[in-house]
């Protein structure tokens, strides 16, 4: 019986990537080859320690976040992750931006999407997941 091919992943939620981890939605294997675009900053996805607030996650389940680290730094080197900055937020042309610099398509425009011009929709991982068309978003364990 042929398996079915997985797509690679796009990692959009810093909780909800560790949250996949956990449940064994997301493996090693995805880590190494999947793009990330948190919604979170950089210094919070590798020290969330030094954060006043931290997902109960990274304390229960250490090994996961160095697993986390460890793929991240990995792919910071092969261009594979857009982090938000004091001046930047996660926006669709942040994600078309790292999609395209990886040889995939940029996501569906929002006429193509909601098939009609809808100005003003928001970016959200919802609508991430709604428009990509080539890779399996993950932003929920």
């Amino acid at each position: 019986m042929p398996t079915a091919i997985s797509k690679t992943k796009l990692f959009c939620s810093f909780t909800g990537t560790l949250y996949a981890l956990e449940s064994g939605k997301v493996t090693r294997e995805d880590l190494a080859s999947g793009l990330f675009v948190f919604g979170c900053g950089r210094d919070h996805a590798m020290h969330p320690l030094d954060d006043e607030c931290v997902e109960s996650i990274v304390t229960e389940r250490p090994d996961l976040h160095q697993l986390l680290v460890a793929a991240m730094e990995i792919a910071e080197t092969q261009g594979r992750v857009r982090w938000r900055t004091e001046t930047t937020r996660p926006s669709f042309a942040m994600v078309d931006d790292l999609l395209v610099s990886n040889g995939y398509k940029p996501l569906m425009s929002e006429e193509e999407y909601y098939r009609s011009s809808c100005l003003g929709r928001n970016y959200c991982y919802q609508a991430v997941e709604g428009r990509s068309t080539e890779l399996e978003v993950i932003w929920r364990g």
